[in-house]
């Protein structure tokens, strides 16, 4: 047998052990169930934290305040900690996840009117905070499974899905819209077809569990842009 015929029949064979485009693909394994009670771990000192704020009192109003820094603080190492358990690099759609409802939480924080502490924030702005953010991080620790399947669909159909991650490289994609077996997570995404406009949205897979996008996609032409939207089957 010639050489030449060898190397057409070796990269045939690669071609057909491949994975086909739009198929489910096979994650990078991460321990969910100890990375969870990680999360729940830093839940708790985050919680634990509130005891250490110590309220200054305006003499004038008698209102009790909290230094921001501090507050602000706390939210950030909360942040850290979590996203510290979610640190294997699959998870970087998770980490955008919780560095968003984490940028939420400081900017619940009211500053007061106060000239005795400008930079302070109101008690019920904090405890408002905190709510907020112990209840994303129990939606974290609370989640069964990481991994889920995300479909995708268009009018007109064979459109390209192609998943990023948030201002950054591309996550998966597929050659036709099928399905992709990913992680949760926050992403941008792009529904592509020559002679339509690009559709475009932002996903977060955590708080919306939808399991389907879908875009109408306009022609080139149109004055109107692709509208896309992520909902259950």
């Amino acid at each position: 047998m010639k050489i030449g015929t060898i190397v057409v029949l070796v990269v045939c064979a690669l071609r057909l052990i491949q994975p086909a485009p739009g198929l489910a693909q096979q994650l990078q394994p991460v321990d969910w169930p100890a990375i969870r009670e990680q999360i729940r771990s830093a839940d708790n000192q985050f919680r634990a934290s509130r005891n250490n704020l110590q309220a200054i009192s305006d003499p004038v109003t008698k209102q009790s305040l909290y230094p921001r820094p501090r507050v602000e603080g706390f939210i950030r190492g909360n942040q850290e900690r979590v996203n510290g358990a979610l640190s294997a690099p699959p998870l970087r759609g998770m980490r955008d996840h919780v560095s968003g409802y984490s940028n939420q939480a400081v900017g619940m924080l009211k500053k007061t009117s106060s000239p005795f502490c400008p930079d302070c924030v109101t008690v019920e702005s904090t405890n408002q905070a905190y709510e907020f953010l112990s209840l994303r991080n129990a939606g974290l620790f609370e989640l069964p499974s990481v991994e889920m399947d995300l479909d995708g669909s268009s009018k007109p159909d064979a459109a390209r899905l192609q998943l990023f991650y948030v201002d950054g490289p591309p996550y998966q994609e597929t050659s036709t819209i099928n399905q992709l077996h990913i992680y949760r997570g926050k992403y941008d995404t792009r529904m592509t077809k020559a002679g339509f406009k690009v559709g475009k949205l932002q996903i977060d897979l955590v708080e919306n569990r939808g399991t389907v996008l879908h875009c109408n996609l306009a022609p080139e032409s149109a004055s109107t842009d692709s509208d896309c939207a992520l909902r259950n089957k």
